[in-house]
């Protein structure tokens, strides 16, 4: 008698561990496919810089769908940014294509210069990023609420340093245009020719002025690759971290 009272509670506490196994496991698989996400977000650009968008549909749950929201606004701002780079011909005058000074993408060195403020305006971008995690974490239902706060805590602890790398990055971009426009508007001026893959200037003082934005030009991008890679070797240990503390939940 006294058993077959106990058994309805009995069961009632299996139920509820049941669940919470249940719903441990779902926020495993949750958070490994973010991780996922993360991992493929800027893994695969082409040749020019550009990276694939995520596919919404891909997700399999409401948090990949929110984390896709998150990457592919980060992804639009720098496949904007290369864009507009594209059409003002800033690339055309990095890669030594500018080979006449009646090229028209001399003709564009203010629109070059104002690329600059694109990029400042982008580098500031990373809380709108934020911002719109939150709405389409908001937006998804199936999330479980407790889950969603630990997603949530993670990011908003992140938030201050990764808005920080953020920026940084984004003046790389600040520093190359700067020089590029200067570099512009010295070709623009005219008194070279090209021969040979080489610009010959009818005046040293052009000659040490265009030595200087070589120079710098290359000194930025060196910096630019090695905090890339630094970024890089940042994310993979901690997906990885990630990953081993979700095995011990």
């Amino acid at each position: 008698m006294i058993l077959r009272r106990a058994l309805p509670l009995l069961l009632l506490v299996l139920a509820g561990c049941a669940d919470q196994s249940e719903r441990k496991a779902r926020a495993r698989q949750d958070a490994n496919e973010v991780y996922d996400i993360a991992a493929r977000a800027f893994a695969n650009p082409d040749a020019d810089g550009r990276y694939p968008r995520l596919d919404p549909e891909a997700a399999k749950s409401g948090t990949g769908r929110a984390a896709t929201t998150f990457y592919n606004s980060i992804i639009d701002d720098s496949n904007g940014f290369i864009d507009a780079a594209d059409e003002a011909g800033m690339n055309r005058i990095l890669d030594g294509e500018v080979t006449s000074p009646s090229d028209p993408v001399l003709r564009k060195c203010d629109d070059i210069a104002a690329l600059e403020q694109l990029a400042v305006r982008t580098g500031k971008m990373y809380p709108r990023h934020f911002r719109a995690f939150r709405k389409a974490l908001d937006r998804e239902k199936d999330i479980d609420p407790d889950f969603r706060e630990g997603v949530l805590s993670g990011f908003t602890g992140a938030q201050a340093r990764n808005s920080d790398r953020f920026a940084l990055q984004w003046r790389f971009s600040e520093e190359i245009v700067r020089e590029v426009a200067g570099l512009c508007r010295l070709l623009a001026a005219g008194g070279w020719s090209f021969s040979n893959g080489s610009y010959l200037f009818d005046q040293p003082a052009s000659v040490t002025r265009f030595n200087g934005f070589a120079d710098r030009l290359t000194q930025i991008s060196e910096r630019a690759m090695a905090f890339q890679k630094e970024q890089q070797a940042r994310t993979r240990r901690g997906l990885e971290a990630g990953r081993k503390k979700l095995e011990t939940m």
